[in-house]
C-alpha cells in the first residue's frame, strides 16, 4: 500500500472517499520508516479544500482502533486514512472523523510485489520481463549504459588526480585494472598504485627489469615454485631484490591473486607480463587510444607480442607445448569495452572533446554483445542483446539494482508493478 501511494499508482476515478468526496493528491508526503503515521507532510485536496498533514494506512479500517490510534495524539494530524477493507469509520482523539479512502489493488499484486522484494531467484522479474513492451526495456538499459560510462569516467578522473594529474598514469591504472578481467582486477589495481608508471618508464628498454618489478611487487616471485632451476625465474628474482631495495618496496601477498577455476591463459603471471610489454614499448597506448576510430584499429592497440619465455609459459610451473596467443579475440573486445571506451569517454568529459564521447559510444554499438551468465539470463527473459552498449546497460542494471535487491527502485520493477496494480476487483472482506 505504501508503494502504491508513494508512486501514485492509482487512477483518478479511484480517488473518492468512502463518503463520496473526490480527492486529488498534490504531494504524497515523505514515507516514515519509524513509529508514527506512514507518510509525513502530505498535501491533498478534498473536493475544493486543501489539507496538509499525515497519511496513515491499514489493511482494515478497524485496525485504527485496534492499534490505539484513536486515543494517540500523534495521529491527530492524520488527514487521510487509506485502507484495503472499509469496515468502519475512524476518528481522532478529539472525536473528529478522518476522511477515508478505499485503495483497491489487483488480487495478485501483493504476491507480485513480494516476489520482486524477497524471491530467491537470480532474476525474479524474468517472466514479467517477457511481457513488458520493448520500449521500456530499451529506455532503462540506455540509462543504465550511460550511468556505467559516467561511473567509469569518474573513476578515471580519480586515478588522474591521485596519479599527479597525469593522463598517462590514469591510462596505465585503467589498463592494469582491465587486465585482471574482473577476477583479478582488484589486485591489479593495488599493484598499479604501488608501482607508479614513472618508475617503470625509467626502466624503458630493460624488459627484464620492468617484468621483475611488476611480478616481484605482485608477490609472484616467491620460493614456492617447484622449478627453482628456471633461469628466467632466477634472473627475475635477482633483479627484483635489487629494485626492491632501491625503491623500498613491500611486495603484495601472493594470496590476493586468484588462480582456482581459471583458464591457464588467464593466470596473473601472463597478464602482468602483458602489462610489462606495453610499458617496455614506451606506453604510447595512453595517447594512441584517443585516436581510435573503429574496432579493428582498437584491436591492433592490444595486439602485442610477449617475449619467448611467456609464449610457452602460463606461470613458472606450467609450460605449454605450443606457442600461446597473448590475448584472445574475446579478450581484445573486453579491453576495448573496459579500456578504450571509458578512457575516450572520460577524456571527452575532462578536457572538452565531445567528438570523443560520440566515438566511444559508436565503438560500443559496433561491438558484439557480451555473452556471460548475466547477459544470458536477461536474454532468456526476452531482452534483445543488440550490441555491447546494451550488455553494458544490463551489467550496470544487475550491479546497481538486482544484486542489491532494489527491485522496487528499478525502472523495470516499477513498470512491472505499475501495469499490474489496477484491479478488476479489490481485496475480499
Amino acid at each position: 500500500m505504501q508503494y502504491v501511494w508513494q508512486n501514485r499508482l492509482w487512477t483518478p476515478e479511484q480517488m473518492i472517499t468512502t463518503d463520496g468526496r473526490r480527492i486529488s493528491v498534490i504531494d504524497p508526503g515523505w514515507i516514515n520508516h519509524d513509529a508514527g503515521p506512514d507518510f509525513y507532510n502530505a498535501k491533498i485536496c478534498v473536493d475544493s479544500q486543501i489539507w496538509a498533514g499525515n497519511i496513515e494506512m491499514h489493511f482494515r479500517a478497524t485496525d485504527w482502533h485496534r492499534h490505539g490510534h484513536d486515543s494517540d495524539p500523534r495521529y491527530d494530524n492524520v488527514i487521510l486514512h487509506v485502507v484495503c477493507v472499509d469496515d468502519g469509520l475512524i476518528s481522532r482523539s478529539d472525536g473528529s472523523t478522518i476522511p477515508q479512502l478505499h485503495m483497491p489493488c489487483a488480487r495478485d499484486f501483493r504476491e507480485r510485489f513480494l516476489d520482486l522484494c524477497y524471491a530467491a531467484d537470480e532474476l525474479p522479474c524474468k517472466k514479467e520481463l517477457q511481457r513488458l513492451p520493448q520500449i521500456y526495456i530499451t529506455d532503462c538499459l540506455t540509462a543504465m549504459s550511460f550511468e556505467r560510462l559516467d561511473t567509469r569516467a569518474e573513476l578515471i578522473r580519480k586515478r588522474f588526480h591521485d596519479g599527479g594529474a597525469l593522463w598517462t598514469e590514469a591510462a596505465y591504472r585503467t589498463l592494469a585494472y582491465a587486465l585482471g578481467f574482473k577476477t583479478n582486477s582488484e589486485p591489479f589495481e593495488i599493484l598499479s598504485r604501488s608501482i607508479p608508471l614513472r618508475w617503470l618508464l625509467r626502466l624503458r628498454g630493460r624488459d627484464l627489469s620492468i617484468e621483475a618489478l611488476l611480478l616481484g611487487q605482485a608477490g609472484l616471485l616467491t620460493d614456492s615454485y617447484q622449478n627453482i632451476t628456471d633461469i628466467h625465474l632466477l634472473d627475475l628474482r635477482k633483479e627484483f631484490e635489487f629494485l626492491k631495495s632501491k625503491y623500498g618496496l613491500k611486495p603484495m601477498n601472493s594470496s590476493m591473486w586468484k588462480l582456482s577455476r581459471m583458464r591457464p591463459a588467464n593466470f596473473p603471471h601472463r597478464r602482468i607480463a602483458t602489462l610489462a610489454a606495453f610499458i617496455s614499448n614506451g606506453f604510447t597506448l595512453a595517447s594512441e587510444i584517443l585516436d581510435v576510430k573503429d574496432i579493428e584499429n582498437a584491436k591492433k592497440l592490444f595486439n602485442i607480442e610477449l617475449g619467448e619465455y611467456w609464449r610457452y609459459h602460463y606461470n613458472f610451473n606450467s609450460v605449454s607445448s605450443k606457442s600461446l596467443a597473448t590475448l584472445s579475440d574475446k579478450s581484445l573486445e573486453l579491453l576495448i569495452i573496459n579500456v578504450v571506451v571509458p578512457l575516450q569517454y572520460a577524456y571527452a568529459d575532462m578536457f572538452g572533446h565531445p567528438e570523443l564521447k560520440e566515438r566511444a559510444l559508436q565503438l560500443l554499438e559496433e561491438l558484439s554483445p557480451e555473452i556471460n551468465h548475466i547477459t544470458t539470463s536477461f536474454s532468456e527473459a526476452g531482452v534483445k542483446l543488440h550490441d555491447a552498449f546494451t550488455t553494458q546497460g544490463i551489467l550496470q542494471l544487475r550491479r546497481r539494482y538486482c544484486e542489491q535487491r532494489q527491485c522496487l527502485a528499478c525502472r523495470l520493477g516499477h513498470r512491472i508493478l505499475a501495469q499490474r496494480v489496477h484491479p478488476s476487483w479489490s481485496y475480499p472482506d
